[in-house]
């Protein structure tokens, strides 16, 4: 299904029910609003995943005696990521290379992505993540005067994301936002652009597909 170019939504504090919200699914439903097997669905992981893999390991042999999280962190790990821990722990290449080609549907992303594939088994959770994508569709339409979501399809990105497949596009939760704060950024950039060498580094994991986007968007 298809949605028009104008928005039908305007930006406010409060809730509020997109009024085609009752028209769409996700991506992680059938058209009975039932979810779907996620076991028969995961992406099998190629070369190059495991070579990721093996990347990771490596890193993670190295530099794990320096020690893990804490607070916050160290419970999510502890409670939440259990399985993804796991395979760092055993040195499970091929494991480990599977969460992650299926990223957005297992632990391995629990606290850095607003939508969790365990709370989507829940209809109600659903409908709220379909209805706040269809909300930030209307937002990133306003905010960034823009309609072409051609340039957020999510399709053969990475991982094996969660989100709502609108015009031949498939977009996450995140998607929107990481879009919009990428155009920032790079809007603040241009004022000294032309005379500074600069990098761009991102401290923690919560808005990493803002980097990405960031290295998208057309250099002046």
């Amino acid at each position: 299904m298809k949605i028009g170019k104008d928005r039908l939504t305007f930006a406010k504090i409060g809730n509020q029910e997109h009024p085609l919200v009752s028209k769409f699914f996700l991506n992680v439903e059938n058209e009975e609003g039932v979810v779907r097997d996620f076991e028969n669905e995961r992406i099998k992981p190629d070369d190059e995943d495991l070579g990721i893999a093996d990347e990771i390991l490596s890193h993670f042999s190295k530099y794990s005696s320096i020690g893990g999280p804490s607070d916050e962190w160290s419970w999510i790990d502890e409670n939440c990521r259990k399985e993804y821990i796991s395979a760092l722990l055993n040195e499970d290449r091929y494991q480990l290379a599977l969460m992650l080609r299926n990223m957005f549907r297992n632990s391995s992303t629990f606290g850095i992505t607003s939508a969790h594939i365990e709370s989507l088994s829940l209809k109600d959770k659903r409908k709220e993540l379909l209805n706040t994508i269809l909300l930030d569709i209307d937002t990133w339409k306003e905010f960034t005067n823009n309609n072409e979501l051609a340039a957020l399809d999510w399709t053969n990105f990475f991982g094996n994301p969660c989100g709502l497949e609108v015009n031949g596009v498939l977009i996450s939760a995140d998607t929107l936002r990481h879009d919009y704060f990428a155009k920032k950024i790079s809007g603040l950039l241009e004022t000294f652009r032309e005379h500074t060498h600069y990098s761009i580094i991102e401290v923690g994991g919560g808005v990493w597909r803002a980097c990405h986007a960031i290295d998208k968007e057309p250099q002046k």
